[in-house]
Order: C-alpha cells, then sequence, then structure tokens
C-alpha cells in the first residue's frame, strides 16, 4: 500500500488535490439519487408492537417491536442484514410508553369529536362540481371525566374511532345571470310617466354568488310632466231600479243600474279639482258615473259525477312508476250573467293514489311470419327472390295481450318488411366428364366362387360422374350418375409358381446338356398377395405340377428365348367386335441356330402361344335409377311431427331402361334408399286480437241517411300450414252506432231584443242595455239542458247587448229588420230595412242623407250549399305498383342477367319509372269558408284530382347476341372454343352497367372444351426377327429385321387397323433393322436384354438404372470366340435429357364459367380445363407416360362455379300509406319503401326517392280562438277601475269566422268569461310587469357530465314605476325559481367581434348564442381597446390583443424587459447591433447583456454535460459491483483504516478492495496496486483514492 503524503493539517495544497475529487464525489452523490431506485440499498424496517406491559392499569407501560436492517436488491428480494450496514440511517425506536387498558376503563372514555367543518373541494380537485365536495372533522379520545385527551387506542380497545371525513354537498358559488336590457320604451303615450328598459332572469344566485342587478332602469319622461288623470273607481254593485219604468223610460226585471267615482289627480297622485282634467284632457267619450247593468246571476253547476278511470298507475319498462289518472265532470246548469261568479272547472283530473303493480301498457311492433319466395318480376331464374311479411303496431298490456293499434302509436322504426331469399332455381342438371373406369375387381370372394361355379361372369368394373348443377322446379332432371360393366377378373386366387433350375436327369452318363427336370415351389395367394389354404385355388384352378420337364441346351442345339409377355386383351366393346374371341398373344424367337447333331428348332406355329385373355368384359351398361323420394314416416306414430324415415326406390337398369337385378350394378356406387326427414309439426292459423272500435263514421245521424258505423280489424299473424287450423273466415267486424243524436236535433231559441234601457238619472237617450231570453230547445221544442246544446249546437248565443237611445236632435230610426230569404237561390241577395221614428218636419235635414243614413241594405246569401274545391299543391308522381312483387325494373335481354319470362313485354314495369299520377286534394267548402271531405258534394266521392306525369326511366347496356361457337382448333385431344358479343348501347348513369370487356377487343369473350372424335397415329413396331448372318454363313455377326407400320389409335386409346405411314409424319420412327450377333456351335447364347429400369423421378444422377439378360446354353470349353458368357448384368447412371426423361402434368387454363351449357349468364354453371403431359423439354408427349410415372391427374378437371347475377336494386313494396298527418285541415300521408338490397354487379343502383307524399283532407280545421284581453283603459289619461274585454271566436284553419257549431265541443271554453274588471295604475302606484316565461332549465355542464340532471329555471318582473309617499309598496319578490329537469348543459363564454381599428365590441354569450350578463369571469374579458404602451413603432411590429407589441408572422421578436427591441427575420443574425442583412440596430448595454448571458448558459451546459459524464465513468464499478457496508467515521479514521487495510472484501473478481467506504458521506481510502487483469486507474494524487460510489 502506498503510504500518505505530506499532512495536510491547515494546508491548502492538500484540499487543492483533493479538490476534484470532492467535486468528482458531489456530483456522485446526485446522480445516486437517480440510480438509486434500480440499485440495491438498505432500511430500516419494523415489527408490531407488543402488548402494553404494566403491573397495573393506567398509564406508564411499555411496548416493544423489533427492528431490522434489510438489503432491497435491485429484484426486489429482501433479506435480513447486519445492523451496522444501516449505520448510516436513523434507528426507527424500539420501545415507548403505553396506556395499559383495563376493564374499567370502558365507561371512562369516549370519543369526542368537532363539528363538520365547511363543504370544500376534494384534494386534487380544481373544478367545483356536485359530489366533488369533502367535509374534515376532528376525532380525539377523551377521559369523560375532565375531557383530557388520550391515545386513540385507548378507545379503539373498546369502539372503531367514528369517521373524520366524509364526502359532502359541495355549494358552488353560482352569480346570477340575467338576459341583456330591452329597448327603451317610448314616451309617446304617456301611460306610464317614464321610460323604462328591462331584463329577465336566467340563473339565480346562490351559496354566495353575485347578486341579481336589478331587472329594470327607469328614466322620466320629460313631455309627460303636468299632466292630469281622471281617477276612476269601481262600479257599485248592479242593482234593480227602484221606480216604475215608463214608455219612455222602461224598465226590464234582469236589468238594473250602478254608479261609480270619478277623480282627477295630478302626475304625483295628489287630488286636484276636476276642472284641469276637463280643461287638459281630450276624450272621445265622456266618462260616466251612471250605467245601465245586468243583475247578476252567478254560474250554476251540477254534482260531480262519480270517478272515471283514464289510465291505470304502472311501471314503465324503466322501472318508473307512471301515475294513473281519473277523472269526473258536472253540468252547466246555468251561465253567469252580467258580473255574476263564472263557471268553476267543469272538468277534473286526479292521480290515482295507491301502489303501482302492474307493467305499463307498451307499444311495439310485431311481424307476421314471411311469405313465400317470390322470383323478382316474376322472372326464370336462379337468383334473389323476395319474401314479405306485415307489421303491425300493437298494445301489449300487463298480461301480455296484444291488440292493434294505429300505427302512429309505435315510437320505433317499422321493421322490416320484405327481405331477399333464395328463389327457386330453373336450371337444368348439369354432371361432370365420366371418371375412367375402375379396374375388373372382385367385389366379393364367396360371390365370386357362386358365379364361377354357374360359369358366370364374376367381376365388375363401374364409372362415375358428378352433379355440378342441381337441377330447379322445371329443369332438366339429372342423369345417372355411375355405369357398371360385368367382367371376368383374375380369379380371388391364384397360385404362385417358383421355379428351380433345370437338372439333368441321368447326372451319371457325365453328360452336361439334354432332358431334364426343373422342380417349382407352390404356394396358394389371394389377391392380397397372403397365402391361404391350397383348396381355395383347387376351386378354380388345378394344381400346377411340382416338377416339368426340361432342357438343358447343347452346343449345337437350336436355342430359342423366353416367351415374351402377352399381348394387351382388346377392348371389344370399343372394337365393335362382339362376337370375335378375345384372345391374348406371346411369341419366342431363334437365338441360335442348331448345327449338325444339334437339335432342330420348333417350327413358326410352335414360335407363337395364344391364350384366351382371362378378363372378359360384357359391353352391356348397367345403372342405378332412384325414384323421388316418397313421403316422411313418422318414428314415433303418436306424434303429430318430429323425426321421421324418408325411403324411394333404386332398381339396377340396363341402357335401354330394361329393369335388371341388381348384381348387374356396382353396389359401392348405389345411391342412398333410405334418409332421415323430419315431419313439420301442424302450424296453426295465428291472428291478433281486435283491435279496439274506430270512432264513428259521423258525429251525428242525419235523418234518412244510413246509420254511422265504426269498425275493428285484427290480422294474421301465421297463415296455417300441414293441417294446421284455418284462419277465421272474418277479420273485420262493423258495428252501428245507435247512440248518436240525429244531426240538428237541439238548437238554440231566441226571443226578440228588448227595448232600450237607460240608467234612471239620465235623460231619456243615451247608451242603455237590452236583452233577450235563449233557450236550448229539441226538434218538437221541448225545452233541453243548457250544456246539450253546448254540446251538439254550439256557444250560446249573447243573452244582452248594449244599445243606444237617440236624443232629440239625433236621427232616430227603428232597428234593423230580419233578414229576407235570398233572392235568386244561393247565388243572390238579402235585403232588410229600417225606418224613421219621427217624422222629417222634427229630424235634423242629415237624417235624410241616404249615404250616412241608409234605409236599406243587402248582403250576399250565405246558403250552407258546398262547392267543390281544390287545395294544396300537386303531389310527387305516384307510381301504382303492380301487382306481383317487383324489382326496380325487368332485366333486358341480352344483358348478363336473368331470362325474361314471356309475359314481361317492356322494360317500364316496376315501382321506379314510368307512368304515374300526380294528385291534389277536393274539399268541399261554403261561402262562409266551412270546409267539408268531398263525399259531401261531389257525386263520386272521389277526394283527389288527377293528372298523368311520367319518371325518365334509366337507359341500361345492350349487348349484341352471341356469336357461334368457334371450330375446335385441334383434331384430337382437348381444344378450346371461343364465342364473343360486342356493346350496342351505352347506359345512362343510373342504368345498368355493361359487363366488363376484353380492352384489346371491346367485346365479351367465352370459352369451352372441345374433344372432337379424333383417331390418333402412332408407329407400331413387331418383335425382332432371327438375327441373319450374311449369306453362306451359318452364325456370327448378322443384321436383324422387323416391321414397322403406322396406326390408327381410337379415342379410347385401342390400335385398331393399319394405315398410311404418312399419317405418322412427325413421330420419331422405331428402327427397322440392327446391327446382331447369331451365336456359334459352342457360344453362350443369352436372351434378348430387359428394358432398362425406370429412372426415379425427378431425375438424380445418383439414380443407376439397370437391365439383365439371362443364359440360354453356356458356353463350350472349345468354342473359339467365348470361353465364357459375358455379364449377364448391365448399368448406368440416370443422366436427365438421355436416359432419363422427366415427365409432368400441365393443367391448361381454366375456362370461362359457362352456366347451363351457355344458356344463362349467371347462376351456377361449371368450368373445365384439360391435362398436357409434357416432357422437361416442355414437349408435349402422350399422357401415357405421365400417367405411367404419376398415375392420373389428381386435381380436378372440372368444378362448379358461379357467375354472381347482376342484381338490380331491390326494394320492399311500398309500406300502406300512413295516417293523415292532421286529423282536420289539408295534412300529408306518406309511404316508404327501403333497399332490401344493394345492386349487385352491373346491376341498376337504387333510386334515390325512398318515400313518397301526397295531400289528405278529411275535414275543415276550427278551432277556438280567445283573444288577448283587452287593455284595461282605451282612453289616454284614464286610469283606475275598467274593464277588459276577450272575444272567443270559432275560427277555420284559413283564419276566418265561422259558425261555432263547427268547433270542438269544449264547454269550458265555451263558457269561459268575456269581461272581467281590470286596474290600471294611477300616478303615485307602483307599476310591475307580470312574471316573464319560465327561463330554460341551467345545470352547469361539469354537474351534467358527472350524470346530474336535476337543474335550475327561474322566472322575474319588473319594476316599471315606483310608488309615491303614503302609497302601496311594490312587492318584494321580483324572481322567484324551481328545480326542473335539464336535458343539456349551458357554458357562457365572452364573444368579440373582428377589430375594427382600434375598437370590437365583446359580449357574454350563452352557448345557445343568447347575450347575458353575469355568467362569464369579469377577469377574463377580453379588451375590446387597443392600446400599447409605448406605441408599438418598430418595423413589422402590432399591437396584439394583449396590448403588447408583438411581430408578425415571420419574424422573431426580441425584448429588453418587457418592451419590444425589435423584429427580425429568422435567417437574420444581430451582432453588436448589426443585422447579417447591414441593417443597422442600435447599440446599447442591454444587447451585450443578452449575448453575453446567451453564451453563459451554453457554457455553464456544456461543463454541466462533462462532469456528468466523468462521473457516469466513475460510477461503473459502481454500477457493477453493487453497495458495501457503510459506517460514519471521519475522514482521518478512514483514512487509517486504509493504510492498515483493516476493512476489505473480495469482489467477484477475487480483488481485494476496501470494503468502508461510504458514498455521499465520506471519501473512501484508494487502492494503490491492482492486478494486470483489473487495473484501476488512479483519479486523485492522495493516499486515499476515491473509489465507486453508491446510494
Amino acid at each position: 500500500m502506498r503510504t500518505l503524503g505530506p499532512s495536510m493539517g491547515n494546508g491548502t495544497p492538500g484540499w487543492t488535490k483533493r479538490l476534484p475529487c470532492v467535486v468528482n464525489f458531489t456530483l456522485l452523490c446526485l446522480l445516486c439519487a437517480a440510480v438509486g431506485t434500480s440499485a440495491e440499498y438498505y432500511e430500516w424496517q419494523t415489527g408490531i408492537w407488543s402488548e402494553c406491559y404494566r403491573l397495573g392499569c393506567g398509564p406508564g407501560g411499555e411496548t416493544t417491536r423489533p427492528v431490522y436492517c434489510k438489503l432491497i436488491s435491485s429484484n426486489g428480494v429482501i433479506t435480513t442484514t447486519h445492523e451496522s450496514n444501516c449505520g448510516h440511517l436513523s434507528k426507527p425506536p424500539e420501545r415507548q410508553e403505553c396506556f395499559k387498558v383495563c376493564r374499567e376503563h370502558r365507561y371512562e372514555v369516549r370519543w369526542a369529536w368537532t363539528p363538520w367543518e365547511q363543504c370544500k373541494l376534494e384534494p386534487g380537485v380544481k373544478v367545483c362540481a356536485k359530489g366533488r365536495g369533502i367535509s374534515y372533522r376532528n376525532v380525539s379520545c377523551v377521559w369523560k371525566e375532565n375531557g383530557k385527551v388520550e391515545k386513540d387506542s385507548v378507545c379503539l380497545s373498546f369502539e372503531e374511532k367514528p369517521a373524520t371525513k366524509k364526502r359532502c354537498e359541495l355549494r358552488c358559488k353560482q352569480n346570477c345571470v340575467v338576459t341583456e336590457f330591452t329597448p327603451w320604451t317610448s314616451c309617446d303615450q304617456c301611460r306610464v310617466l317614464n321610460k323604462t328598459r328591462t331584463r329577465t332572469i336566467l340563473v339565480p344566485d346562490s351559496n354566495g354568488g353575485q347578486m341579481c342587478p336589478p331587472f329594470s332602469e327607469l328614466m322620466p319622461c320629460r313631455n309627460c310632466s303636468g299632466m292630469f288623470f281622471l281617477s276612476v273607481d269601481a262600479w257599485t254593485p248592479c242593482v234593480p231600479f227602484s221606480s216604475v219604468g215608463t214608455e219612455q223610460n222602461p224598465n226590464h226585471p234582469v236589468i238594473g243600474h250602478q254608479t261609480r267615482k270619478i277623480k282627477c289627480v295630478n302626475t304625483f297622485g295628489v287630488l286636484v279639482n276636476g276642472k284641469f282634467c276637463r280643461d287638459h284632457l281630450n276624450l272621445r267619450e265622456p266618462i260616466v258615473d251612471h250605467q245601465a247593468c245586468i243583475i247578476p246571476k252567478s254560474c250554476i253547476v251540477s254534482e260531480w259525477s262519480s270517478w272515471d278511470r283514464i289510465n291505470s298507475s304502472c311501471i314503465d319498462s324503466t322501472g318508473m312508476k307512471r301515475v294513473g289518472l281519473i277523472k269526473r265532470t258536472r253540468r252547466v246548469l246555468q251561465l253567469p250573467v252580467g258580473t255574476g261568479t263564472a263557471c268553476p272547472p267543469l272538468e277534473e283530473v286526479t292521480q290515482v293514489q295507491g301502489t303501482a303493480q302492474r307493467k305499463c301498457p307498451r307499444t311495439k311492433w310485431i311481424v307476421s311470419g314471411w311469405s313465400s319466395c317470390q322470383p323478382v318480376n316474376g322472372l326464370k331464374q336462379c337468383s334473389t327472390g323476395l319474401q314479405h311479411r306485415k307489421s303491425i303496431c300493437v298494445e301489449e298490456n300487463h298480461d301480455g295481450q296484444q291488440k292493434p293499434v294505429d300505427d302512429s302509436k309505435c315510437l320505433e322504426d317499422r321493421p322490416l318488411t320484405s327481405q331477399t331469399c333464395r328463389a327457386d332455381c330453373h336450371w337444368d342438371c348439369t354432371v361432370s366428364l365420366w371418371s375412367m373406369w375402375s379396374d375388373c375387381k372382385v367385389t366379393d370372394c364367396e360371390q365370386y366362387a357362386r358365379k364361377r361355379r354357374a360359369n358366370l361372369n364374376t367381376g365388375q368394373r363401374y364409372r362415375t360422374r358428378e352433379t355440378l348443377t342441381l337441377p330447379g322446379s322445371g329443369g332438366q332432371t339429372c342423369p345417372h350418375l355411375s355405369e357398371t360393366q360385368n367382367c371376368d377378373p383374375e380369379p380371388c386366387y391364384n397360385w404362385k409358381v417358383v421355379a428351380r433350375p433345370c437338372i439333368l436327369r441321368n447326372t451319371n452318363m457325365g453328360e452336361a446338356c439334354g432332358v431334364g427336370i426343373a422342380h417349382r415351389t407352390l404356394a396358394c395367394l389371394n389377391k392380397y398377395k397372403i397365402r391361404v389354404s391350397d383348396s381355395l385355388c383347387l376351386e378354380f384352378r388345378e394344381r400346377p405340377e411340382t416338377q416339368v420337364q426340361c432342357e438343358i441346351p447343347c452346343p449345337n442345339d437350336c436355342v430359342v428365348s423366353n416367351w415374351g409377355p402377352w399381348s394387351e386383351c382388346p377392348d371389344r366393346c370399343h372394337t365393335g367386335n362382339l362376337r370375335e374371341r378375345a384372345i391374348k398373344r406371346r411369341k419366342r424367337t431363334i437365338l441360335a441356330r442348331p448345327f449338325s447333331g444339334g437339335g432342330e428348332c420348333p417350327n413358326a406355329r410352335e414360335l407363337e402361344e395364344t391364350a384366351d385373355c382371362s378378363t372378359l368384359i360384357e359391353c352391356a351398361l348397367f345403372m342405378w335409377q332412384a325414384d323421388p323420394w316418397g313421403v316422411c314416416q313418422l318414428e314415433d306414430l303418436t306424434r303429430p311431427c318430429g323425426r321421421g324415415t324418408q325411403t324411394r326406390s333404386v332398381k339396377c337398369y340396363d341402357s335401354q331402361g330394361k329393369l335388371e337385378s341388381d348384381e348387374k350394378c356396382t353396389e359401392k356406387v348405389k345411391p342412398d334408399a333410405l334418409k332421415v326427414c323430419t315431419v313439420p309439426c301442424p302450424q296453426d292459423c295465428i291472428v291478433t286480437e281486435y283491435s279496439d272500435w274506430s270512432d264513428c263514421s259521423a258525429t251525428c245521424w242525419e235523418a234518412g241517411e244510413n246509420v254511422p258505423t265504426r269498425t275493428r280489424r285484427r290480422f294474421i299473424l301465421q297463415n296455417p300450414d300441414n293441417n294446421g287450423s284455418p284462419c277465421p273466415e272474418m277479420l273485420e267486424e262493423t258495428q252501428r252506432c245507435l247512440n248518436l243524436p240525429l244531426c240538428n236535433q237541439f238548437s238554440w231559441v231566441k226571443t226578440n231584443w228588448s227595448s232600450c234601457v237607460l240608467p234612471p238619472v239620465v235623460r231619456g237617450c243615451g247608451k242603455g242595455i237590452r236583452t233577450r231570453n235563449v233557450t236550448c230547445r229539441s226538434e218538437n221544442s221541448t225545452r233541453q239542458a243548457i250544456d246539450v246544446c253546448l254540446r251538439y249546437a254550439g256557444a250560446m248565443p249573447s243573452m244582452y247587448s248594449a244599445c243606444y237611445v237617440s236624443c232629440e236632435e239625433e236621427c232616430i230610426f227603428t232597428d234593423w229588420a230580419e233578414w229576407s230569404i235570398c233572392v235568386q237561390g244561393c247565388n243572390g241577395k238579402q235585403f232588410r230595412d229600417r225606418r224613421p221614428i219621427k217624422g222629417s218636419k222634427s229630424m235634423p235635414l242629415r237624417c235624410e242623407d241616404k249615404q250616412l243614413y241608409p234605409l236599406y241594405e243587402h248582403r250576399p246569401c250565405y246558403c250552407k250549399t258546398l262547392e267543390p274545391i281544390i287545395i294544396g299543391e300537386w303531389s310527387q308522381c305516384i307510381l301504382d305498383p303492380p301487382n306481383r312483387h317487383d324489382l326496380m325494373m325487368t332485366h333486358l335481354s341480352g344483358h348478363r342477367g336473368i331470362r325474361l319470362a314471356r309475359n314481361i313485354t317492356g322494360p317500364e314495369v316496376g315501382n321506379s319509372c314510368g307512368a304515374g299520377r300526380k294528385y291534389k286534394v277536393v274539399a268541399c267548402r261554403n261561402v262562409m269558408n266551412a270546409m267539408e271531405s268531398a263525399d259531401k258534394c261531389t257525386l263520386d266521392g272521389k277526394d283527389t284530382k288527377e293528372k298523368t306525369c311520367r319518371i325518365p326511366c334509366p337507359v341500361d347496356c345492350k349487348m349484341s347476341s352471341w356469336s357461334t361457337w368457334s371450330l375446335c382448333p385441334t383434331k384430337c385431344g382437348a381444344g378450346v372454343q371461343q364465342r364473343f358479343r360486342n356493346n350496342m348501347k351505352l347506359p345512362s348513369p343510373r342504368g345498368r352497367q355493361c359487363p366488363s370487356l376484353d380492352n384489346t377487343l371491346d367485346e365479351e369473350i367465352q370459352t369451352r372444351l372441345c374433344h372432337p372424335e379424333c383417331v390418333q397415329y402412332t408407329w407400331k413396331a413387331s418383335d425382332w426377327d432371327m438375327c441373319m448372318p450374311p449369306v453362306g454363313e451359318r452364325c456370327g455377326d448378322g443384321q436383324q429385321n422387323r416391321h414397322v407400320s403406322c396406326n390408327a389409335v381410337n379415342i379410347n386409346g385401342v390400335m385398331t387397323e393399319r394405315v398410311d405411314d404418312g399419317n405418322c409424319a412427325g413421330l420419331p420412327e422405331p428402327r427397322s433393322t440392327r446391327s446382331c450377333y447369331l451365336p456359334c456351335p459352342g457360344d453362350c447364347v443369352l436372351s434378348e436384354w430387359t428394358e432398362w429400369s425406370q429412372c426415379q423421378q425427378p431425375c438424380n444422377h445418383n439414380q443407376m438404372q439397370q437391365r439383365e439378360r439371362t443364359i440360354r446354353r453356356e458356353s463350350a470349353a472349345y468354342s473359339e470366340y467365348q470361353s465364357t458368357c459375358p455379364p449377364l448384368t448391365e448399368s448406368r447412371h440416370c443422366i436427365r435429357g438421355e436416359n432419363c426423361i422427366e415427365y409432368s402434368w400441365e393443367l391448361a387454363q381454366w375456362t370461362t364459367c359457362l352456366v347451363n351449357n351457355g344458356l344463362d349468364d349467371c347462376g351456377v354453371g361449371h368450368k373445365e380445363r384439360y391435362a398436357i403431359c409434357k416432357n422437361h423439354f416442355g414437349r408435349v408427349v402422350d399422357n401415357k407416360l405421365c400417367k405411367y410415372v404419376h398415375g392420373q391427374v389428381t386435381e380436378p378437371l372440372v368444378v362448379s362455379c358461379e357467375i354472381p347475377c347482376d342484381v338490380d336494386c331491390l326494394l320492399s313494396d311500398w309500406s300502406p300509406w300512413s295516417a293523415c298527418s292532421k286529423s282536420c285541415g289539408l295534412g300529408t300521408k306518406k309511404r316508404n319503401r327501403s333497399i332490401v338490397q344493394q345492386y349487385i354487379g352491373n346491376g341498376r343502383p337504387c333510386p334515390t326517392i325512398l318515400s313518397q307524399a301526397m295531400h289528405c283532407f278529411s275535414r275543415g280545421c276550427y278551432k277556438w280562438e280567445i283573444s288577448d284581453w283587452s287593455l284595461c283603459s282605451t282612453q289616454l289619461g284614464v286610469c283606475g277601475h275598467g274593464v277588459q274585454t276577450r272575444n272567443i271566436t270559432c275560427r277555420s284553419d284559413n283564419g276566418l269566422v265561422v259558425d261555432s257549431s263547427r268547433c270542438p265541443r269544449d264547454l269550458t271554453t265555451m263558457v269561459s268569461p268575456k269581461e272581467q274588471p281590470c286596474h290600471v295604475p294611477c300616478p303615485g302606484e307602483c307599476v310591475v310587469t307580470d312574471w316573464s316565461n319560465w327561463s330554460q332549465c341551467y345545470i352547469p355542464c361539469h354537474d351534467f357530465e358527472m350524470g346530474y340532471t336535476e337543474g335550475v329555471r327561474s322566472r322575474s318582473r319588473s319594476i316599471l314605476a315606483y310608488p309615491g309617499p303614503k302609497k302601496e309598496k311594490c312587492p318584494d319578490q321580483l324572481w322567484t325559481s324551481e328545480s326542473c329537469y335539464a336535458d343539456t348543459c349551458s357554458v357562457f363564454r365572452w364573444m368579440s367581434t373582428p377589430w375594427e381599428g382600434d375598437y370590437r365590441d365583446v359580449w357574454c354569450e350563452r352557448s345557445d348564442g343568447l347575450r347575458i350578463f353575469g355568467g362569464c369571469d369579469r377577469n377574463l374579458r377580453p379588451l375590446n381597446l387597443l392600446s400599447c404602451s409605448p406605441p408599438c413603432n418598430q418595423d413589422n411590429a402590432y399591437c396584439n390583443d394583449t396590448n403588447y407589441c408583438a411581430c408578425e408572422e415571420g419574424f422573431i421578436a426580441y425584448y429588453k424587459g418587457d418592451t419590444l427591441f425589435g423584429c427580425f427575420m429568422d435567417n437574420q443574425t444581430v451582432v453588436g447591433g448589426q443585422s447579417s442583412n447591414e441593417k443597422t440596430v442600435k447599440k446599447n448595454e442591454e444587447e451585450g447583456t443578452l449575448n453575453f448571458w446567451t453564451y453563459a448558459v451554453i457554457a455553464v451546459g456544456t461543463i454541466f454535460v462533462i462532469f456528468v459524464t466523468v462521473a457516469l465513468y466513475n460510477m461503473s464499478d459502481f454500477l457493477h459491483y453493487g453497495p458495501r457496508p457503510r459506517n460514519r467515521d471521519s475522514l482521518d479514521e478512514l483514512d487509517s483504516a486504509s493504510n492498515t487495510g483493516s476493512a476489505s472484501r473480495n469482489n467477484p473478481d477475487g480483488l481485494t478492495t476496501p470494503d468502508n467506504c461510504s458514498v455521499c458521506k465520506s471519501i473512501p481510502t484508494p487502492v494503490d496496486t491492482l492486478p494486470n487483469d483489473r487495473m484501476m486507474e488512479t483519479k486523485c494524487n492522495m493516499s486515499s483514492e476515491c473509489e465507486e460510489g453508491q446510494s
């Protein structure tokens, strides 16, 4: 170890040297916190406090707990370690004083708590909202005796601690929000002596928010000062006359008189002399203090009727209770007269008491079953069809019963009433090509044995084909799918013969050639080549000899070859030679001629052998034919439906249709004769309940006409099927309305008017009152109750009216007489007249002026005759739907789609284009503008006027007819034919588009395979003749010949007759001669080489090809040519392209998909392709070569396919016309249809119009119109008590007044008063407006988003004038509010207009656009005046919305403090006051300061990065080796320990390193030397270097 340097007591140099290390480790300490989470560290952990220990009860006890030092690794593993490792941490206490709790303390302590604090926002929540509040309180354990606080653990021993916090309803501050002021009122009429403007409340203030501002502002009207007003008191009660009437002043028992006081007041409300009012007021009529009046009679009503139930209380689908209602009524016995008390309410509705138990009736759509699938437009097709169903709106009660109601009561969308379906196909059945014939096989060996005994054919072969397209109804049925031929195959059991070498009979003679014996081993094998009992073979064939005579050729004997292979047996069914015996042949050849003394060669016949073909094929074809499936028979006969079985007869027939035994057909391909089926259950007819009775067809019964009726209906939901119960015959019931009254049965009967009665205090002229009797009578003049005529004859005529008696100087005439009858009928006129009462001598001359005082009047006759009129606009062009389900339009021939049915004659069949009609409504109207339905004035009752219209049909693509198929391009084998068609007419944008065409030829092309009846040609070579040496030679080299000819091969591969060799031109011709060697006497004679063995594909050079030959005669010892036989085997490598030819199947392209063999353009069809055999040179070769190598083609050559039909847009039927949108007046009825399926392919797109509307009218609309109350006084300058009037009239929908009998019989309206007392405030009295309408329901959005819906709405009234001294004060309550349900929330925001110069408007606006006051935060109000100080005089600078100077886009702003220094472009640099473009910039001290601090920040950042890098480098070992124990020794103690080496540990590399370094607390001792493989760099020139630390 290195020793420490000089003492560093008070000297600086030591610390100077240490400074880099101190700085370095200071940085390391900062980084330790960052990496501490991923490194190991130590910490104290505590256990659970023990029970309090004390001898007695009370305080002074002690409790303990264990404290551990734990090491927490980086992967979270915690291990206990020595306490010294946690010495640098503050150790938690292990003991503490406690209170020993005993039982007697249970009743001596208790929990005490403070009141809940005010509700405030939860921690972390910034926006005030409901449900976001929290409240706290302090809970302590105290002694009951003195209230001294004790530890919570004492009370916790007996009971849980009460909660210290709870959620609370947060009361958010809400400022009052009001509308903006209305415009100022006018001072023109001085009805109020000041002008005002008002505003209404929107949101009330709450929870300490800003209170509402005044709702009105007043400003005195200067032009209204110094005015005087007549103050009118209320009329005294009407009293009868006290004196007897005279002829000049008559009395009447129901007419009285009354008086009132009239005073004059000034603008301050002070009484003044009436002279001022007379002088200043210019009244149109004098204000009287006496008048005649009707002696009041109050309304008299009957007792209440019993309660009638309107609906019952119930529980809706959401679980909410709907309260039921009950109603009671009472009759009017006497109408009020004069100022008598008005009639009380005649109808009372109240809620049903009690708890709801039943579910509420609800409306819903129910649907019927789907109809059968109908082809669209009735076309013969196999594509998309349509099926339909009804949708009925029903009301379902609590018992689940459903009754039909009007469709308008179902609020949900109408269910889909049409859908696509698969229509019944009309395709012919299509099948694939026949498969190859199977091998002739024995299917049953026992049966085979029986047939052999009976000399019958014992085997079968078959071929099959598949169904590509199933037939539809009316289509051609499928042909038979299998064919069978009987054959005689190889037997089930065969002898296997294994021959042994030929052995001379007499070996003792020493001969090496001659006759011998060859032994053979026999075994009986079945068809699986498994040995079985010999008896099975003996049944069919004799046992072969176990030894046969053979011959070993002598050197001079003739030698012949072994028998060659048998020739193929001809297929007699294809050759046509059915009577010729099928034989097979084989040959052998002479290999060596005999020499002297040798055995002779066999003759020519003996060189050829024939035999019958073992496999005989019968040419007759047999096929399975299946009858249609029978009826499904139930398995369980006790049930009416369910699982069953279905059978059919499957029999074997020959090709002529003759029935044969089943043995003739192959059982393996026999169609199923039994299948599982299901018998559908009987389906009864299902109908809905009857609907409620409709309203009667009339409200009264016209005499002599049919009684009005009402109807109810029910609907079929499910039609019967499978012998189910039938539907009822009656689906609609009609009932006569016998309880209706006769029309015009009741009427008001009026007497003549009485004389005009004047008040008693006036002279015999002026205003008065007259009266008459009005009674309710029936047709027979019987008096009826008042409410009867109110109900059937309309409002009661007036019983009194004002009248006027002329004074002496006035013109006096009699009352007008009644109107005369109509002259010239309803198109004529009515007349009436009057006459002067006094002679012309005493009347003023002006009374003779007929213009001023006419004596005759006439008017047009208002007859009840109704005339038809046309109202409303023309409807859309309505297309009547055809009788069958329609596509948008039929498909056109020649288009890729569906064949037209014969009954479709044109393209305009459908319901989207073509000829249609437009309609206008016809109604009836009389001269009084009363409207009725058309049947009241038209002969045919037709309620519409029609005119024809036309919706243009789109133009479709038109294609030409298909051309004829081209000739087959091949003479033999498969080929491809083509046909095409062209475009003849282009479509319009919404017409059917053309099929995709070949871009190069602009035509559509179809292809199909063709298989011409062809004859192929091939070379046929005979066997080689005997080798012939040159003339004169008997052996040796020679030449061998064979016959080569060209033969025809039919389609079945059978070689037929010989043809001219020219037909085989182009085919490789076999050699007809070759060199050979004919063995001489004694030579070895060998057989011909066998064919080379096949090379396995793919060709591989490592494969070998072999061939072999056998010795037919051994060589003699004296042979001068061959002493031994040459090799008997030969091999060669399989070389690709030489002796190894690879063959592969190649599939041609698929033909186009043909539907119904090309007769139809879409649907399910088939496509074909053929296989070609090619060698690896790409040359087409005979398919037999590929079959030999790869077998038959396994990929399908014919598959089904589908050409999607170009389906036009499919639409549902038009829905029924809806009910008229209005029960009266001109309404609209609609119908609609929906898109069932979008168009497919090139079909016609969907139309844009899916709904149609037309006007409708049932009767005129009449309603009661109650006008607003008139002003309390119609004259200026009059105040006090007065009378308000209003009109109650019956009006038609065009606003004209009609007879009251046409309006609804609303008795409450009909008996409503038309006059009421009122009061006009006089000067000095308080004037308050009426209550405003309720405001929109308000809820803050942050509450609404949390799911709250309870809001608040309010209304207000405004003060228009304040009271004078000693007058009644204005009301204190100027606004009121109530809770409400909010379905949306509102926000308030500041809005502003664009700047116009330096000014813009700023206002607060509600989210719906209403300008308001008080809803926006004033602190966030945008400025409305631009005013930057100092002004923005710099180039490219402007004053922004916040009144700060900013730079325009593309310029960078430089500020000095808060002041803009300048605006510079992005690529402009400011250096020393000059920009890069030489623009002068003012130099000052701030600019230099700016540059200085810029560079200072960059420098400090660079230094910091360097320090972090160095620190991380020094930490590398710390991060690698982890922590070490720490202690709190001083730096000198650490140095001393380092020198003595007292503290060390082993690191993972076996190095000894100090172990007493406490990072961030002390500086560790340096290591002087390390091994070569682990050298540490010295960082400090100290006796103790800095070692890596850890936190």
